[in-house]
């Protein structure tokens, strides 16, 4: 009360002190704020709006100073002069009320931090995922300024990596939900470990996620439930015949791809069942789906989402990798197959009937089902997404799960491939 010259005595007390007679008239009455006064107003927050950008322009450029040194000396004043820049960034921003790019700076901020405290170490890959958070930044920045659009995808892919930097250096568990992948590991752990000599299995973090997309051989595991996402084990072809098919069949006998694919897939059920076991012990419920095997060269799990965390890990001299990303429900924004006109039964209808007719020639009976992917978070960005699956009649668990992704620049060939399709097989009808 002291600040408005309340003092208890007087019952007009309130209206009598300066910063209230300002919105009253001279007989202690209400006067509403004049247009000419609002507009005074309005200029004023202008101004100041003005003067906050051009500030931030100013310290974008200081930033970009900051990182150009922080290349070629690599000293820690230089790592901690970006901080410092990063974090008064991050003010204006939210000032500005710009949420998004606060949200994205935390991160950017707290990788500086632990750079300049040598925790992280200053390699090429670091700098390259500076040089990339500043470009993303300038982008940002613009978007946000003009109220125009920006790559949500591009972007997580540069928040997931300095995520990964951070967990790598402070093994901060907080954000579980993005760092869920420690349960990946010691579901796949829980199985590996008997095969490994004393001191011959060993992990670490690996930021650069397209090492583990570029393995010729993997298995992906779908999540629904608490966290929604995916799991997915990446290798080479001698970790899946020395390691992964011993371990499921007891045999080391030279196999061909197929029977090593088999092996595969019963260990992504291994992982996803130990994955969703592991996090219900923390009260995390986990719905694992058949896994997506596959094998061939051309790098096919780049279309299978992008990564929060990734692992190397070695067994006995093989490597492989352990990637995935988790989030919150309501975090997963509504993505292209609920847009456009576009619906999943009427692109790929023409699938189960091609199929029934291959599965009639062999005299086998299956039932097929088709429906969206169970995680947003895989597919092509942009593109619409399904997973169609054939089970046998006297099975529950799926034979074969065919996953299919397309951009949207294909899907309009898709349709007319349909259309086409439906025109045949209604003439074949007649």
């Amino acid at each position: 009360w002291d600040l408005i010259g309340f003092d208890g005595n007087e019952p007009g007390c309130l209206r009598t002190h300066p910063g209230f007679r300002r919105l009253t008239g001279s007989g202690g009455t209400f006067t509403p704020i004049t247009a000419p006064a609002e507009n005074a107003l309005l200029r004023k927050e202008e101004e100041e709006k003005t003067q906050l950008l051009d500030e931030l322009t100013d310290y974008q450029e200081r930033f970009l100073r900051a990182l150009q040194a922080l290349g070629s000396e690599q000293t820690l004043q230089s790592a901690d002069e970006a901080y410092v820049v990063a974090h008064l960034m991050k003010g204006i921003c939210g000032f500005l009320g710009w949420n998004r790019v606060v949200s994205y700076l935390y991160p950017l901020e707290e990788v500086l931090k632990l750079l300049s405290e040598e925790k992280i170490p200053l390699n090429d890959y670091t700098l390259q995922i500076l040089h990339e958070a500043a470009y993303q930044l300038k982008s940002f920045f613009t978007a946000s300024r003009t109220q125009g659009s920006f790559s949500l995808s591009t972007l997580r892919r540069s928040e997931s990596r300095l995520l990964q930097l951070i967990w790598g250096a402070s093994r901060n568990d907080e954000k579980t939900h993005l760092f869920i992948g420690k349960y990946h590991l010691n579901a796949v752990e829980h199985f590996l470990l008997s095969l490994a000599k004393t001191g011959s299995f060993s992990v670490r973090p690996e930021s650069d996620f397209t090492k583990g997309a570029q393995m010729p051989y993997g298995a992906l595991i779908q999540f629904n439930g608490d966290r929604r996402g995916f799991a997915g084990i990446y290798l080479p072809e001698n970790t899946l015949k020395e390691i992964v098919h011993p371990l499921i069949t007891g045999s080391r006998e030279k196999i061909e791809n197929r029977r090593a694919l088999d092996s595969l897939t019963e260990f992504g059920n291994l992982i996803g069942n130990q994955f969703a076991e592991n996090c219900a012990g923390t009260g995390i419920t986990l719905q694992p789906s058949a896994p997506l095997t596959y094998f061939g060269p051309g790098e096919p799990m780049k279309a299978l989402g992008t990564p929060t965390y990734c692992f190397y890990c070695e067994i006995n001299g093989y490597s492989f990798y352990l990637a995935g990303d988790f989030r919150l429900p309501q975090d997963i924004p509504e993505l292209s197959n609920k847009e456009g006109n576009y619906s999943l039964p009427s692109l790929f209808e023409f699938l189960p009937p091609v199929i029934e007719q291959s599965l009639a020639e062999y005299e086998l009976k299956a039932t097929i089902s088709q429906e969206p992917s169970q995680s947003d978070l895989i597919g092509f960005d942009g593109g619409i997404t399904s997973v169609v699956s054939f089970v046998s009649e006297d099975k529950m668990t799926p034979d074969l799960v065919l996953f299919l992704s397309c951009e949207m620049s294909v899907v309009d060939c898709l349709l007319g491939s349909t259309n086409r399709m439906r025109r045949r097989l209604n003439q074949e009808d007649l």
